[in-house]
C-alpha cells in the first residue's frame, strides 16, 4: 500500500512555539531564542507557500525576506508599514532573527551591579538586549504578529481554507492519507 505524506512545517514550527510560550515553567533566554527561530522559520515556510501556491513566480528564493512579504502584498493589493500592526512585530522578529542567526561576537555591552548599562564614550547600549527581545512576552508578541500577519497575506492573496490554522492555532504538522 502507498500512501501520500504531507509535511507543514509551518505548523510544526508554530505548534512548538505556542506549547512553549504557554508552559507554566520559567522561560529562560534559550526558550526565547528558540522561539524567535521557530516563529520566523514558520513565517518564512507560510511566506514561501504563499508564493509557490498563489504566485507564478519561480526565483522567489533570491529576494531577501522583507522582499519576499512586499511582494506578496502587493500581488495582494495591500501594503506593509513596517512600523505599525503585526508589521511591525514581524520586522523585529526578522531583526531579532538576524541577530541570533548571524551571530558574531559575545560581548554587548557593561553593566553595573544593578543591572543597568554603562553608556560613556567607549561603551554603548547593546541594540538588541537579550532579557528583554528574548522575553516571554516578546516571544508571544512574535508569535500573533506571525499569526496575523500571515493571516492578512493569505487572504489579501484569496488562499482560501488552507491558512486557517492560523486563526484557530490548531495545527497539523503531518498528513499521511
Amino acid at each position: 500500500m502507498t500512501f501520500y505524506v504531507e509535511f507543514f512545517a509551518d505548523q510544526v514550527f508554530l505548534s512548538f512555539v505556542k506549547k512553549h510560550i504557554e508552559k507554566e515553567t520559567k522561560f529562560g533566554l534559550e526558550d526565547g531564542a528558540v522561539c524567535v527561530m521557530s516563529s520566523a522559520a514558520a513565517l518564512e515556510a507560510i511566506v514561501n507557500q504563499l508564493f509557490i501556491s498563489k504566485t507564478s513566480l519561480k526565483y522567489f528564493d533570491s529576494f531577501r525576506f522583507y522582499e519576499k512579504i512586499e511582494t506578496l502584498a502587493s500581488f495582494g493589493g495591500i501594503e506593509v508599514n513596517w512600523g505599525q500592526g503585526p508589521w511591525q512585530g514581524i520586522n523585529e522578529l526578522i531583526k531579532v532573527r538576524n541577530w541570533l542567526a548571524h551571530y558574531k561576537e559575545t560581548t554587548i555591552g557593561l553593566i553595573n551591579s544593578d543591572s543597568q548599562w554603562i553608556i560613556d564614550n567607549v561603551n554603548k547600549k547593546p541594540k538588541i538586549e537579550p532579557g528583554i527581545v528574548l522575553s516571554r512576552s516578546n516571544s508571544q508578541k512574535y508569535y500573533n504578529a506571525v499569526l496575523t500577519g500571515s493571516f492578512e497575506l493569505a487572504q489579501a492573496l484569496k488562499a482560501g481554507c488552507e491558512f486557517d490554522f492560523l486563526l484557530s492555532q490548531n495545527y497539523e504538522s503531518i498528513i499521511v492519507g
